[in-house]
């Protein structure tokens, strides 16, 4: 969960905050599944903006619209330059499994040009990746 900077650091209850969601599809991550409801229902909030685009909720939480709930790899260096900090509002079940980036493919074995591309983009991520570093 990211906020602004100015934002409080414990939250002790979401119902009271402006939040910022997903608009579409349950593929990544919403608050949904903080909540067990989409944001906004059952009194679960109030939802401030809605979109698709990571950025888009990455920038409205640095505006201060409210609190977004984004991946690591989207916030990673406004966390790390300070200008959004990471909420943790206790347990957080959504982190216990692995999780990772998976390239999908159609052939039983890549061809020569992706697998110069995994190699490359595994040296790009790093290890930690970059956005946690």
């Amino acid at each position: 969960m990211i906020g602004p900077a100015s934002e409080t650091l414990i939250v002790a209850d979401l119902s009271l905050h402006r939040l910022l969601d997903k608009l579409h599809g349950a593929d990544l991550l919403g608050w949904r599944d903080v909540l067990g409801c989409p944001a906004g229902h059952a009194g679960k909030g109030t939802v401030a903006f809605r979109s698709d685009d990571f950025e888009a909720l990455r920038a409205a939480a640095e505006a201060g619209l409210g609190i977004a709930f984004l991946s690591s790899w989207v916030v990673g260096p406004d966390v790390k330059a300070g200008t959004l900090v990471r909420l943790r509002p206790g347990g957080e079940p959504w982190n216990d499994g692995p999780s990772g980036i998976y390239l999908l493919r159609a052939l039983p074995q890549p061809s020569a040009k992706v697998r110069a591309f995994t190699q490359a983009l595994r040296k790009s991520i790093g290890s930690p990746p970059v956005w946690e570093r």
